[in-house]
């Protein structure tokens, strides 16, 4: 190599290149970029809520038997003392109503259903025995019983509010001592001189030998009145009630709905008129309905009175069995001379259990990432975005606006500057703010909102002719919406999740969805994937980002861990590749990177799904690019006692004294 130079020029040139020199230049190689660290994983086990005895009503119907038989099968006289008994033990229990049934040829009723606006359910309290326990009919008429069964719950299903049918218990006692009389059948399924097929594949008792020309019904003798108009008025004339029970459709007189040659008292339709009460419960929601059978059966009886009341305990236990079954119900029976206890039976309310809606981290200072013109690009640059105050708006798109990012309701302004006039911001952070948060005042430019002035709206979130003092400004439900935002929006003020979707009424403000509409399981963005999935999996449920999902979306597992004694479902939830961001100081001269890493439990009682109650834990993370992470082990778990009920008078007054509720770091 050769070097020539001349003079000064020479000499600096020699200075700055360190002289003439035989070594090569080398390139100079791109340092290696950082390792981006920025994910937590969460660990929670919690269970459902307590199970919680509704207050609603029980209602119970006493159907008996009130045909001459019972001076036989009950010669001790048990079934009105038992039916006192019950009632006795009853009357403690405020929440429970009853009605009684005597059916025989006819249906009496207590409370009588005079008028249309009369009660059809009383107070155990208020229970008096019916002078109708007493009678001895002539006839076991199933038939009109269980039409007067289902008349008069459908009745009170018509008059009861919907939201109380869903949490109602009915619960029917059908006691009897024998067979359904009048039981007819249509010319073509009767027999003559023949016993036939008899209903639960029964044997005869020795007194039911065929005779020649006796018609026979289901194993039985076809009564005249089945057959012969005359014979049955006449009979419907001398049996008739003094007071017969009117359901709004005519009174019940005896065997009312028998038509001549036609069938009555058939097992199949005894089948139906059970299945028809029980589809009542279906149809209106009702919370639980169940008919119980009992039989009453004295063994010992001589075969002239069993012929007399055609007693055949086989057919009469058959039958109240499959009612029982059809009625998702028991059946008990009870000898002659055994105590009759009708407190076997199940009268308490109902007990409501929780189900699991949904389990989902969420992180209140990083919002995902804006989605880049070309998705394909290096994902290191897919930064979540720091959201410092957990308003909803990113602290870039805030320094943009002239907001502040460390305090979500930051309007410094008090209106509008002159254009000629230099703006004079507040200088004392304490007095910014105008009670709507800088994001709701953002969404809302379009009808006179603006985070920037205290001015805007008009309407002022702390008027005094609205709510007294600052009520305005109150979260009671801790759900982040001031009342004066809820009030805007349409929402509940008094309930975490509005809507029941299982988002927060605050979360949905967040990220653009409407707390005052079912929408989590709508797909705002059209993405193929659910809003509540969206906010879930920690990305946006406004922007189409199903190419970033996979890569950077939160992934979740979930496994039920057993029940508790009390009948509590438990859960451990695992949420792994939570994002953290680089958040700022919350204070002046403060630390930066503080996350308030929050997991949610949504949960709802079983028959309610749209009553959803929330509970939210939270952790305080910090993270500084490009690694730092506390925790170190990069692992968050939370317990049940870590969580805050929204629904919990106690845990809500925690929230409004302003108390920190975040485990983890504390804000330096």
């Amino acid at each position: 190599m050769q070097c020539s130079c001349f003079g000064a020029a020479c000499f600096l040139l020699l200075v700055l290149s360190g002289g003439c020199s035989e070594r090569k230049l080398v390139p100079v190689e791109n340092e290696a970029p950082a390792v981006v660290d920025d994910r937590v994983d969460i660990e929670a086990e919690f269970c459902t809520r307590p199970v919680e005895d509704v207050a609603f009503p029980v209602k119970l119907l006493l159907v008996l038997d009130t045909s001459g038989s019972l001076q036989f099968t009950d010669q001790a006289g048990l079934r009105r003392p038992a039916v006192r008994s019950l009632m006795a033990s009853l009357a403690t229990q405020n929440d429970l109503q009853v009605a009684t049934l005597g059916f025989g040829s006819n249906v009496n009723i207590e409370p009588q259903v005079s008028t249309p606006d009369a009660p059809l359910f009383i107070p155990a309290s208020a229970w008096q025995e019916p002078d109708f326990l007493t009678l001895a009919d002539v006839q076991t008429n199933y038939h009109g019983a269980l039409s007067a069964v289902k008349s008069h719950i459908l009745k009170d299903l018509l008059r009861s509010d919907p939201a109380e049918i869903s949490r109602t218990k009915y619960v029917i006692i059908f006691f009897s001592d024998g067979s359904p009389t009048p039981k007819c059948c249509i010319s073509v399924d009767e027999t003559v001189g023949d016993l036939g097929a008899m209903p639960f594949g029964c044997a005869p008792e020795p007194y039911e030998a065929a005779q020649p020309d006796v018609v026979y019904c289901e194993g039985e003798p076809e009564q005249t009145l089945c057959n012969e108009p005359d014979f049955l008025q006449r009979f419907r004339d001398a049996n008739q009630a003094a007071a017969a029970p009117d359901y709004g459709d005519g009174t019940l007189a005896a065997l009312d709905e028998l038509e001549p040659n036609d069938n009555y008292n058939r097992t199949y339709q005894l089948e139906d008129l059970v299945t028809d009460i029980m589809d009542l419960g279906a149809e209106f929601g009702v919370g639980e309905i169940r008919l119980h059978t009992a039989l009453l059966f004295d063994s010992n009886l001589g075969d002239d009175v069993k012929a007399i009341f055609r007693l055949n305990r086989c057919r009469s236990e058959g039958l109240l069995r499959r009612m029982a079954e059809l009625g998702n119900g028991l059946y008990r029976d009870f000898e002659n001379g055994e105590e009759i206890d009708f407190l076997s039976f199940n009268f308490t309310s109902l007990r409501q259990g929780f189900q699991l809606v949904r389990a989902y981290a969420q992180n209140r200072n990083a919002l995902p990432p804006l989605l880049p013109g070309d998705v394909a690009r290096d994902l290191a640059v897919l930064d979540f975005r720091a959201d410092s105050d957990g308003d909803g708006l990113d602290d870039d798109e805030e320094l943009a606006l002239g907001t502040d990012g460390t305090v979500a309701d930051s309007d410094k302004l008090l209106e509008p500057p002159a254009v000629t006039q230099v703006p004079e911001p507040l200088a004392d952070p304490a007095a910014w703010g105008d009670g709507w948060s800088d994001a709701f005042e953002l969404q809302r430019l379009d009808v006179g909102f603006d985070p920037r002035f205290q001015s805007l709206p008009v309407d002022r979130c702390d008027d005094p002719a609205d709510l007294a003092d600052d009520a305005e400004r109150q979260d009671p439900d801790g759900d982040g919406l001031h009342n004066c935002e809820e009030a805007v929006l349409g929402t509940d003020g008094e309930r975490a999740d509005t809507d029941g979707d299982g988002v927060g009424d605050g979360l949905e403000v967040r990220f653009g969805m409407d707390p005052a509409t079912h929408d989590g399981n709508r797909d705002d963005d059209f993405d193929g994937v659910a809003n509540l999935d969206e906010i879930a999996r920690g990305l946006d449920p406004q922007a189409p980002d199903e190419s970033l999902r996979d890569r950077i979306g939160v992934r979740y597992e979930l496994t039920n861990t057993g029940t508790t004694d009390d009948g509590r479902t438990c859960y451990r939830s695992v949420a792994r590749g939570v994002h953290l961001a680089f958040s700022a100081p919350r204070f002046a001269g403060g630390r930066s990177g503080y996350n308030d890493v929050l997991f949610w439990i949504a949960e709802a009682p079983s028959d309610a799904a749209s009553r959803v109650e929330l509970r939210v834990a939270c952790h305080r993370a910090q993270y500084l690019p490009p690694s730092f992470k506390d925790p170190a082990n990069a692992t968050i778990t939370f317990v049940e006692d870590d969580f805050v009920d929204l629904s919990d008078p106690a845990d809500l007054l925690r929230l409004q004294n302003g108390e920190d509720i975040c485990r983890g770091l504390g804000v330096q």
